[in-house]
C-alpha cells in the first residue's frame, strides 16, 4: 500500500492567438469532474477520475482550493502568439507572466 497522494489544482483557460475561446468555464468544470469523459468501470469520469483510475486510486485532486463548492477555473486569458509560431516555451513564459 503506497497510500493516497492528494493534490490541489486550479485550472487556467488560455486562448492562444487572438481568437476567443469557444468553450465556457462551465464546460471546463464538466470535463474536469466527469461530464462526457468516462473512465473505468465505476470510477466516475473526468480528468480527476482518469488520474484516480490510472494511478490505481493512489492520486486524487481537490479542485476547490477555496472551499466554496466550485471547481477553481480562471480566465480566459489571451496569449498573444499564433499557434504557427510553435514555441511552447515562449507560450508558457507568457502565460505565466499573464497569470501572475
Amino acid at each position: 500500500d503506497f497510500g493516497v497522494d492528494y493534490r490541489r489544482a486550479v485550472y487556467f483557460m488560455l486562448s492562444l492567438g487572438y481568437n476567443p475561446l469557444d468553450c465556457s468555464k462551465d464546460y471546463i468544470k464538466e470535463v474536469i469532474n466527469g461530464g462526457g469523459f468516462a473512465v473505468g468501470v465505476g470510477k466516475g469520469g473526468g480528468i480527476v477520475g482518469w488520474f484516480n483510475f490510472d494511478s490505481l486510486g493512489c492520486l486524487t485532486f481537490s479542485n476547490d482550493i477555496y472551499g466554496n463548492g466550485n471547481v477553481d477555473v480562471f480566465g480566459p486569458y489571451q496569449v498573444p502568439y499564433s499557434a504557427s509560431s510553435c514555441d511552447p516555451d515562449m507560450w508558457a513564459d507568457t502565460a505565466d507572466n499573464i497569470i501572475a
